[in-house]
This record gives structure tokens, C-alpha cells and sequence, in this order.
């Protein structure tokens, strides 16, 4: 009797398993939506899809201007007054300060040591920035292909490599006990850094940058699973701080892919109600809430039906 091609039945074999791979993947992700709505969490949702639809806020202006009386200089010519630029250049060298010394810590742990990281932490973090902003993710129409949905699952993996991924995680891991307080001081210098002049801080994070990934994260199926494989306080404050910089892109002007922000801010709020897993919850629910009560008054709620006409 003739032995079986053992080859070409591991090469049918592997085949299967990817194709297998691509519709748990199309379809799972889906699925996975479905089932959780009534979960006290909900880490994986459908998109809202709409973008162009959703308009984006503008900045409210008084009704009379004319009647307004100046109460000092800065209401007259436009420029603030030398206290706040003293203010905002001493929170600018604080903060950048305070970022310098993050990295300086990085650098002396002995897993970052072993990476032989050229240049240090700083030099190197702020190149794979640089490298992901340079290449945003897919954030408008996704869906239309399974192709596009793909490449954003696979998005941080082909924009930064195996090695950096596998440094990134690392760290989220070795430096989960000050996770909190790393993230919200990286938020506030994305605040920041437009301010500022020359500092020690050469990451920069530039709110049209961080919109392209915020939109990511909160209306792509491709960002929503990265997030969903994360652990619970890492995705939980990825949502958080992605709503705030969609929040910022909306009081901007910037929101051009029209994102609904409304479902984001929901979804987080009922997923963070039931966790004590993060110290600073009370402070982000109350966040969110000022957030959801904003655009409750400005749009309505997220899922309100049309009024019936007669």
C-alpha cells in the first residue's frame, strides 16, 4: 500500500486553518457583539458606522458680543495676560520634566536594559510615534472589504514590528502598578505640548494623530479586537482616553469622519460602573457623565427613535 502525501495534506491542512482564521475573524467579531450587549461588559461593540452623518460640534459663541465689557487687556487685543503664559510655561517645563523622568526610569530597568535600546527609551518611543502617526489606521468605511478589516486587526503588528509589540506589551506589563498615573500624564502632555516650546520632551502627540487612532479604537471592528485582547484596565482606559480625545477633535472642528461619540461614552460608562479594578474611577465616571450630559443636550440621545408623524 502507497504512503499518503504527507506534504501536500499538511499544505491542504494549514490552508483550512487559515481560511478557518479569516471568518472567526470576520464573523466572530460580530458574534462576539451580539452576545455581549446584555454582559455587565461590553468590550467588543458594533460600529457605529456613521460618519459623515454626525456633525461635528463647533465651539459656542456668545449672542452678543458687542455688549460685553472688557475686564482686562487680553479681552481687547486677544492675547492672554503674562500671568497665564508664565503659567503655561512653568506646566509645559513641569510636565515635560515629569516625562523626562519617566523615561529616565524606563531606562534603568534591567529589561529595557537588555533591549540595548539606542539612543534610550525616549529617543526610541518617540520614533515609534512618530512611525504611527506617519501610518494611521483604516477608520472610514472599514466593512466595505474584508481586506481592510484585516490589515486594521493586524495594524500595530505591520506598522511597528514583532520586537517593538513585543516591548510595548512587556512594558504594560512590568509597569502596570503606575498604569494610571503614566497614561493620564501622557494625556496631559498631548494637551500640553502645542503650548510648549523647547523642552526636555521630545515625544510629541498631535491631536490630528491621536484622532486618526481614537476612531480606531472606538468605531473599527480591527481597533475595538485589539482592545478586547488587552486586559481589563488597560482597555477600559484606552476607551477613556480615546473619548476624550474625540471629544477634544469634536470642540475643534476636527471630527472628519463624523464619529458618533454618544455610543463610546455609554458603552464605557456602564462598563466602568461595575469595576474596582481602576483608582481613579470615580474621577473618570465623572468625566464621562459631564461628557454624556454635553452631548445629550447638543444631539439627543444616542438611540432615540424618530418622533411618528401623523
Amino acid at each position: 500500500m502507497s504512503q499518503p502525501n504527507k506534504p501536500a495534506d499538511k499544505k491542504k491542512s494549514r490552508s483550512k486553518v487559515i481560511f478557518g482564521l479569516i471568518l472567526l475573524l470576520a464573523l466572530g467579531l460580530s458574534a462576539l457583539w451580539y452576545f455581549s450587549k446584555d454582559q455587565t461588559q461590553t468590550p467588543v461593540s458594533e460600529p457605529s458606522g456613521q460618519f459623515t452623518e454626525f456633525p461635528p460640534a463647533t465651539p459656542d459663541i456668545p449672542a452678543d458680543t458687542d455688549s460685553q465689557t472688557p475686564q482686562d487687556a487680553s479681552s481687547v487685543t486677544g492675547q492672554p495676560p503674562i500671568e497665564a503664559l508664565v503659567t503655561t510655561a512653568t506646566t509645559c517645563e513641569q510636565t515635560a520634566e515629569e516625562i523626562s523622568a519617566f523615561f529616565s526610569a524606563l531606562d534603568g530597568k534591567d529589561y529595557i536594559n537588555a533591549r540595548q535600546l539606542k539612543g534610550g527609551s525616549q529617543k526610541y518611543f518617540t520614533r515609534l510615534v512618530n512611525k504611527l502617526m506617519a501610518k494611521p489606521p483604516i477608520v472610514a468605511r472599514e466593512k466595505e472589504s474584508l481586506t481592510s478589516i484585516l490589515n486594521n486587526a493586524a495594524h500595530l503588528y505591520r506598522t511597528l514590528g514583532k520586537n517593538d509589540v513585543a516591548l510595548i506589551k512587556e512594558i504594560l506589563a512590568q509597569e502596570g502598578a503606575s498604569l494610571e498615573s503614566t497614561m493620564a500624564l501622557f494625556y496631559r502632555w498631548s494637551e500640553l505640548a502645542p503650548k510648549c516650546e523647547m523642552t526636555k520632551a521630545s515625544v510629541r502627540l498631535p491631536l490630528p494623530g491621536l484622532y486618526e487612532y481614537a476612531g480606531f479604537f472606538l468605531n473599527t471592528l480591527g481597533g475595538q479586537s485589539y482592545l478586547f485582547r488587552r486586559e481589563t484596565r488597560v482597555r477600559m482606559l484606552g476607551k477613556y482616553y480615546s473619548i476624550l480625545v474625540l471629544d477634544r477633535a469634536n470642540d475643534a472642528s476636527m471630527n472628519r469622519y463624523g464619529i458618533d461619540i454618544r455610543p463610546s461614552v455609554d458603552s464605557l460608562l456602564e462598563e466602568m460602573k461595575s469595576t474596582t479594578s481602576l483608582a481613579g474611577r470615580d474621577t473618570y465616571l465623572a468625566r464621562l457623565i459631564l461628557l454624556r450630559d454635553k452631548y445629550l443636550a447638543r444631539y439627543g440621545a444616542a438611540n432615540a427613535k424618530p418622533a411618528a408623524t401623523k
